[in-house]
């Protein structure tokens, strides 16, 4: 009888379920989102996007379940963490070479982020 009690305060508290809600959805995100928010880090490089993208893709490989999409202006690699994205860059072509925009969800690393140093090598 009590455990019902406190679920129904639960349910009808609606600041309680707002932040249920948002606790929840702050778990998870689309690489859309992602994007939303602007890149953590740019990079350029005189390589073309496949190059840099084949190259990103097999250093996060040690670190993450990856994958990878060709796009209309170039290539999209993701970084998955336990089933969730974490990760993501987009690989653009430009004029001489390409441009790396990288975003990270949720992830904390002491020192260098490795995804981001493997990137960055990759340019």
């Amino acid at each position: 009888m009590q455990a019902l009690k406190l679920k129904e305060e639960v349910v009808r508290n609606p600041l309680i379920v707002s932040a249920l809600v948002l606790l929840l959805a702050g778990c998870s995100t689309s690489p859309n989102n992602m994007r939303k928010s602007g890149p953590d880090e740019v990079h350029t490089s005189f390589k073309d996007a496949k190059q840099v993208a084949l190259c990103i893709g097999g250093s996060w490989e040690d670190l993450a379940v990856v994958s990878s999409r060709e796009t209309e202006k170039g290539y999209s690699v993701t970084g998955l963490l336990r089933g969730k994205l974490h990760y993501l860059a987009d690989i653009d072509n430009h004029e001489s070479g390409s441009q790396t925009k990288l975003y990270k969800f949720m992830s904390h690393s002491i020192g260098r982020d490795p995804f981001f140093g493997g990137a960055a090598e990759c340019q």
